[in-house]
């Protein structure tokens, strides 16, 4: 009985563990009218807490850039063209790397990320966090600008 009681009153004391990941995350890229910088907006489903007394205090959007295969070929009319090797279903050959995190307001369920590059592989993951506790990763949303 009494590690029953421990157990309860650990629970809580550190509150209940955030077990939900933010749903619905999608990406959508823009270039602004000038055409000098690409951007993309990212936007997902709110989390709820289960623990009324630790209530989320925001989110973590995490951006992972990675490699793309580009080729340059040139073809028998003497025209060059550019090829992309891109699989955004299936892992990379090199691992994508984390380039920000950035906290957004519980309030709020969309940020936008500039200064994009063209050419890379973008992976986009949201995570929700307490004053106990962070949630786990979003699925992933994985996009290339051309």
């Amino acid at each position: 009985m009494k590690i029953l009681y421990f157990l309860s009153l650990v629970v809580f004391c550190n509150g209940l563990p955030l077990n939900s990941a933010p749903e619905n995350v999608q990406t959508t890229t823009f270039i602004n009218p000038d055409e000098t910088e690409l951007y993309f907006v990212v936007t997902w489903d709110k989390v709820e807490s289960s623990d009324a007394a630790d209530p989320i205090l925001g989110y973590k959007v995490k951006v992972f850039e990675g490699k793309v295969n580009v080729t340059h070929v040139t073809k028998a009319d003497g025209s060059k063209v550019t090829e992309l090797d891109i699989d955004l279903e299936n892992e990379p050959q090199e691992p994508s790397v984390e380039v920000a995190e950035i906290d957004v307001s519980a309030d709020k369920n969309e940020y936008t990320y500039h200064n994009m590059k063209e050419k890379v592989r973008y992976e986009v993951a949201v995570q929700a966090y307490t004053a106990k506790s962070v949630g786990p990763e979003s699925k992933r949303s994985k996009f290339v600008w051309a």
